[in-house]
């Protein structure tokens, strides 16, 4: 799993994670600034010798790849290759790691962004029409991950129930799966649509049909899931808030090493540094 998060556009962290033990196996920042080399050029002043925590001159798009190149490189030095990478539909980094680091690591979407790219499209789609509502949009991202649930890992399955997502809302029901309540029941009404009636433009109908036929099966049927790198976001979040500014000195490195301590071990690692810390005193 790959998580990356960028407080402000001068400061980027990413963090790797595994998918079985749900801990942090890698991580590591960028800061394009440093206090230190700041305020003697301000001064116009020789800076003195220091750490200088400036360590990237790029822009803050290629921040991201990079970062994930470096972890994974890392990690298949100590002979933990990565496999698999779970993350976004941002192809950038992952052809940097197959070209940089290994050509057979495998690229699968996450869940929660596939369906998030599916609802903006479908959010588009209603500035044409009328009739595709803010509770019908959610209806059918509703069906859609019941169809997802039911196929989970068939991609043959999955390609013949594409069409059952749209068809259900307009009323025909042959091709639904478990998860339709109205199939053999006609008398039901549907409970996300409103008034529980079925659609009826043929124009959008067609829209939707065409959305939904477009999407790649096969990426469907190996969907993951990077909740794990939303629960460590948040903890750095806390650590680290968007709204503070700790990159031009040691303190992020600090609060991102603490937040990892925070995921891996849990609030005990507060006592365990404290201990380690009196040893080497």
């Amino acid at each position: 799993m790959l998580n990356t998060i960028c407080p402000c556009f001068i400061v980027g962290a990413a963090s790797l994670i595994g998918k079985k033990t749900g801990k942090i196996v890698g991580f590591t920042s960028r800061c394009k600034k440093c206090r230190k080399c700041s305020i003697a050029k301000s001064k116009k002043k020789k800076v003195a010798k220091h750490t200088c925590k400036k360590n990237w001159t790029g822009s803050a798009k290629s921040m991201e790849p990079d970062m994930i190149v470096e972890i994974i490189k890392d990690a298949k030095e100590k002979n933990n290759p990565v496999v698999t990478l779970i993350g976004d539909d941002d192809c950038t980094a992952f052809h940097r790691a197959r070209c940089e680091v290994s050509s057979t690591i495998q690229k699968v979407s996450d869940t929660n962004h596939v369906k998030k790219n599916i609802s903006n499209k479908l959010y588009a789609l209603k500035l044409k029409h009328k009739e595709l509502s803010v509770k019908t949009i959610n209806a059918l991202m509703k069906s859609f991950s019941y169809m997802l649930a039911q196929c989970k890992q068939d991609m043959q399955k999955i390609q013949s129930n594409l069409d059952s997502v749209v068809l259900h809302q307009f009323g025909e029901h042959q091709q639904c799966g478990e998860w339709c309540h109205i199939k053999g029941n006609p008398e039901a009404k549907h409970r996300n649509l409103p008034w529980g009636l079925d659609l009826k433009s043929k124009e959008l109908k067609e829209a939707l049909l065409s959305l939904f036929r477009e999407l790649d099966s096969k990426k469907l049927s190996s969907l993951n899931s990077s909740n794990p790198n939303e629960s460590f976001h948040n903890t750095l979040r806390s650590k680290a808030p968007k709204d503070k500014h700790y990159s031009e000195s040691a303190s992020l490195s600090h609060r991102l090493a603490a937040a990892v301590c925070q995921k891996n071990e849990g609030y005990s690692y507060v006592c365990k540094v404290s201990l380690l810390c009196k040893c080497h005193q």
